[in-house]
């Protein structure tokens, strides 16, 4: 199956339906080496978010360059930082992972890091975590992150626009994978990372084992009922290797949703891609250093864009030697303008890598020797090893694979490079409920152990062992001896303290209204991203005897009998310090001010290419046979003279220039090319006497048009008049009464200049047409004076339609308004007589008859006199109508 099928297959199993919900969920592997997005809305289902480049990974981390002294900086994302990572290697801000909630004392991971990555200034923040120092400016690795990510999600913005330029959908939530063996501190680093993002409505972190079980379960799809399929998803990518043993299961009941289940776990932290590219830059150092002997190891080493040169051209090798038995290596200036070529080969890479081969294995073993289940699955009853991530594809460590499992078991079924991305999103979008999907019951379970001492004590009572199944939620009950003893707490993650808590006293109570004492309840949970936090804290004053220790059942749920209080209490990291809303606010502040700095350079940068790519395009254009032979002289010498005046500029002085100055520029090289285009499109015509002859006819027709069009007025004036009556409407005052609408009104402004202008213009043609100087003109004199003459031509033209437009406009007004009238007339004589006629039924008949009928009569003499009135204006009207 195509892979193109095989998505359609995945959107239609997995949205079933979109919610009204308007936020778009980007999904993020983040891999130490690259990272990949993939942004789900109802623009845009599973779409993977590409590179400027249009690749669908991209480089993890971004280089940072200060602008000057003014404190300004420049970042860079993507292939762009290639570059910039062998001549600037401490502004290479790359593979920040390995990073994330780490100390200054976690040497062993900054050796590591430092090794690949020479010249970055690591620093600790106030808070104990780490920073990278650019110039004076420290950067906190979470920030650095969140610049990372903060970019995918703007390229994610962009591509829901070009979808839909109404839409209003853009990403607010976020789903992150991370390793299993993540500790709370990368885990908190994490969460630290997406409240920085710009629009941030929650970030989930999501194992991505787990990522690519979902994948692999929604792909393959046909699962036996019944039937548990056991695999272990091996992942090696660049960083870590890690093994997930789960289970897949079908349930008799194919109406209940298929089944995913965690059961085992082992992992490397140190062992991937990196250590192999490690392995071969030494092989390229120990060549170079061979090779030439006059060079000093130290000083290699010590020199930084050396080792970055060397270890660029080691990636490189290493993925050459992935398929090839050999690769070449060329490194221009390596060291003191000295050109490096060499080959390293497979053979002796290999060699170097089976120190490594207990390594490989021993994740795989681990997953299974420790499993979290009562089953106890042999690597014999496996249905396969799923291999995913890059460094998979090195054939050393599949062969060393093969060494223990059988070669049907070494599944190669699943895009090693994005199903952890496609799983981690739609993991995500059910867990935030963006969309409705279908339905997919997934088991988690913890890597390591929770525990809790109290009070300083050694003893530690486990909360969730190793192996429970998460999110969930557990009680303690601590029963304290008098009411002013406070409580404190120390959270354990298997033997590391990750947090500390003190609760204050239960002051609130009075010891004789608590015969059996008092007791803090306290609920711990384990979350959804596998963080162990203190959920709530409750005092109880106990009123009632416990039927057994730490039955919080018993003493919490019985309100009558207990009282309950709810003590204050602080938390404390005694590792790495938690971001204070006060941090989390200046850098996502710094991170806004950065984002829009960027989008005024590119903005600046984008003006530029336009300008410098019109200018040459332009440069192309006048140098044509059929412009040089054809085209207008004079304009054609000023805009060769500008491209090269504007070219010059854009090569010395345009760093400061400003967006609005650059598209000045811009605009008057395209409009005199324009012209020229303009002129070019006029070769056929003659430009003779008798064409500004035919010229000066149309435009004496139209100025005689201009003065009819006076007279037409009170023509239009006397007819109105005629049919309306001065007692009913002044036509003359309401006709100039009524208000046009302003695009009519700005066109027939100036009225009479426009006549004026079209006279002159008449006048100084019928003058040249007349004389011999005609003759002396040259072809561009005449095409200008043409052109001029038509410009006129039509201004007056379209003044002419628009001022007929304006009075038919007013005409029609005046009518309504007179109709208006009439109908207000009719009304009123209506109710005139309507008045009359009841007055006439309330008469007493002991009245005389005669005065009877003088009322009767008069009232008949009113009525008739109102219906002729009526009558007549009614026949107005229709002789109008």
């Amino acid at each position: 199956m195509s892979s193109f099928t095989r998505r359609i297959k995945i959107i239609s199993v997995i949205l079933l339906c979109i919610s009204s919900v308007f936020a778009a969920v980007l999904g993020i592997d983040y891999g130490q080496q690259n990272i990949k997005a993939m942004v789900v809305s109802p623009q845009a289902p599973l779409e993977m978010v590409l590179t400027p480049e249009s690749k669908r990974k991209d480089i993890s981390g971004l280089a940072i360059k200060s602008l000057g002294d003014n404190g300004d900086i420049e970042r860079f994302y993507g292939s762009a930082v290639g570059s910039i990572s062998t001549r600037f290697p401490q502004y290479s801000l790359l593979h920040l992972r390995p990073l994330l909630g780490k100390t200054i004392d976690d040497t062993e991971v900054i050796d590591l890091y430092l090794k690949e990555h020479p010249g970055v200034n690591i620093t600790k923040t106030s808070r104990n975590s780490l920073a990278i120092d650019v110039d004076g400016v420290e950067y906190p690795i979470e920030e650095l992150v969140a610049m990372n990510i903060q970019e995918l999600a703007s390229r994610a913005n962009a591509l829901l626009k070009e979808k839909d330029s109404k839409t209003r959908d853009f990403v607010e939530q976020f789903t992150i994978s991370i390793p299993e063996y993540y500790n709370q501190n990368q885990r908190n680093a994490l969460l630290d990372v997406g409240t920085l993002l710009e629009n941030s409505e929650g970030t989930f972190l999501i194992n991505d084992g787990i990522s690519v079980a979902i994948n692999y379960a929604l792909n393959i799809r046909d699962f036996e009922p019944g039937l548990s399929h056991y695999y272990v998803i091996y992942d090696m990518g660049s960083g870590s290797t890690k093994a997930t043993l789960i289970r897949i299961e079908q349930p008799l009941n194919e109406t209940k949703p298929l089944q995913i289940e965690v059961g085992g776990y082992g992992y490397d932290s140190n062992l991937g891609g990196t250590i192999i590219t490690l392995e071969v830059a030494d092989m390229i150092e120990d060549t170079l250093l061979e090779k030439y002997p006059k060079i000093n190891r130290k000083d290699l080493q010590s020199d930084l864009r050396a080792k970055a040169k060397i270890i660029q051209a080691a990636e490189k090798a290493k993925l050459v030697l992935t398929v090839n038995a050999e690769s070449s290596v060329s490194i221009e200036s390596v060291i003191a303008d000295l050109d490096f070529r060499s080959v390293v080969t497979k053979e002796e890479l290999e060699k170097r890598l089976s120190r490594f081969s207990s390594n490989i294995v021993n994740p795989l073993n681990q997953a299974l020797d420790d499993q979290f289940w009562d089953e106890d699955i042999t690597i014999s009853q496996l249905n396969g090893i799923l291999l995913t991530g890059g460094s998979t594809r090195v054939p050393y460590v599949q062969q060393t694979l093969l060494d223990i499992v059988d070669e049907d078991k070494l599944l190669k079924s699943v895009n090693a490079d994005e199903s952890t991305v496609n799983g981690v999103t739609v993991r995500g979008i059910k867990l935030f409920e963006a969309f409705k999907t279908k339905p997919l019951n997934v088991t988690e379970r913890s890597f390591y152990a929770y525990s809790v001492s109290v009070d300083g004590s050694s003893d530690r009572e486990c909360v969730f062992n190793a192996g429970d199944v998460f999110p969930a939620t557990s009680s303690m009950f601590v029963p304290v001896e008098d009411n002013e003893d406070g409580l404190s707490l120390a959270l354990y993650e298997n033997d590391e303290i990750i947090n500390e808590l003190a609760i204050d006293e239960l002051k609130t109570f009075d010891a004789k209204d608590c015969p059996y004492g008092f007791a803090y309840n306290v609920t711990f949970q384990l979350t959804p991203m596998r963080t162990f936090i203190v959920d709530s804290v409750q005092g109880l004053c106990l009123q009632i005897e416990k039927e057994m220790e730490g039955a919080s059942e018993v003493v919490t749920n019985n309100t009558k009998l207990n009282t309950i209080a709810y003590p204050s209490y602080s938390e404390s990291n005694p590792t790495i310090t938690a971001l204070t809303s006060k941090e989390r606010l200046v850098y996502a502040n710094r991170l806004k001010e950065l984002n829009l700095q960027d989008k005024k350079r590119f903005q600046l940068q984008e003006a530029k290419n336009l300008l410098e790519g019109t200018l040459y395009d332009t440069r192309n254009f006048i140098t044509e046979e059929e412009v040089v032979t054809n085209g207008p002289a004079t304009q054609l010498s000023t805009l060769s003279n500008l491209v090269e005046k504007y070219l010059e500029w854009l090569e010395d002085e345009a760093d400061d220039a400003s967006k609005s100055d650059i598209n000045k520029r811009r605009k008057e090289i395209i409009s005199l090319r324009d012209k020229i285009e303009v002129y070019l499109s006029a070769v056929g015509e003659p430009l003779d006497m008798e064409q500004f002859e035919g010229l000066l006819k149309n435009a004496t027709v139209l100025s005689e048009k201009y003065v009819k069009e006076n007279d037409t007025l009170e023509d239009a004036f006397a007819q109105l008049e005629e049919k309306i009556p001065s007692t009913i409407l002044d036509v003359r005052k309401e006709y100039e009464n009524i208000q046009l609408p302003s695009s009519m009104s700005k066109t027939i402004a100036d009225w009479e200049g426009t006549l004026n202008m079209l006279n002159d213009a008449i006048a100084s043609i019928q003058k040249l047409v007349g004389s011999s100087s005609f003759e002396k003109l040259d072809r561009e004199e005449l095409y200008e004076m043409k052109r001029g003459f038509e410009s006129i031509i039509q201004i007056a033209e379209e003044k002419l339609t628009a001022r007929m437009s304006a009075h038919e406009y007013r005409v029609r007004e005046v009518n309504s308004l007179h109709q208006k009238k009439l109908r207000a007339q009719r009304r009123k004589a209506e109710k005139e007589k309507k008045s009359l006629e009841e007055a006439g039924k309330k008469s007493s008949t002991g009245e005389s008859i005669s005065e009877m009928d003088g009322v009767h009569m008069t009232s008949s003499s009113s009525s008739e006199s109102i219906t002729s009135s009526i009558t007549t204006e009614t026949g107005i009207l229709h002789d109008e109508l």
